[in-house]
């Protein structure tokens, strides 16, 4: 797929989401390849907190960054810090921003997002292994990336496609990561579900 049209298809995927009363958005997307979002009263508060202002505010409240990814050729970027209050280390806060302004806080579980289609997602596993970029996109017949973002910490590459068979409901994506070589390392299945105002956060 050309890139003008993979990134007509991220400005166009709420409205592609057939079926779905309320439609989920690609800040939602970005937050769930990292995990599963958890909403909550604390995710509000930070939210309400931190929206608008500079990602600088994030450091000064947060504290240090534990992983950047960055959208390619896109202005927004997803930075990842300690959860508080949470010794055992399960979950962690997603801040998006575009450009330096943050757009939304998230808090996620870092256990993973996954769906119960174990055998297809262990199927395009094997199938993807080793593979680049445009290979698993030719093998996965999915259509190219909706979403396509780079770890800054540790150069792995994350490439999420649309993943689902029956257009209602919520929404599925196959996530291929690649290592810093480009070549796949691993495939899964995340949901993302639909909330109420557009926005889990």
């Amino acid at each position: 797929m050309h890139r003008s049209r993979t990134y007509r298809m991220i400005v166009a995927l709420p409205l592609l989401l057939a079926g779905c009363t309320d439609p989920v958005s690609m800040v939602q997307v970005g937050a769930e390849a990292f995990g599963k979002v958890v909403r909550g009263k604390q995710a509000d508060d930070m939210s309400t907190e931190l929206v608008g202002k500079n990602i600088s505010a994030a450091d000064e409240k947060l504290g240090a960054r534990t992983d950047v990814y960055k959208e390619a050729n896109g202005q927004r970027s997803w930075y990842l810090y300690k959860a508080s209050a949470d010794p055992l280390n399960m979950n962690a806060t997603v801040v998006e921003a575009r450009g330096d302004k943050i757009v939304n806080v998230a808090i996620i579980k870092k256990s993973g997002n996954t769906t119960l289609d174990i055998p297809r997602a262990m199927l395009l596993k094997d199938k993807t292994k080793g593979k680049t970029p445009q290979e698993c996109t030719e093998a996965l017949d999915m259509g190219g990336p909706v979403l396509r973002v780079k770890n800054e910490t540790n150069g792995h590459t994350l490439q999420l496609y649309d993943a689902k068979i029956i257009k209602i409901g919520s929404q599925v994506y196959g996530v291929a990561e690649f290592g810093p070589d480009n070549r796949c390392e691993d495939f899964r299945f995340i949901t993302v579900e639909a909330s109420g105002n557009g926005s889990v956060f």
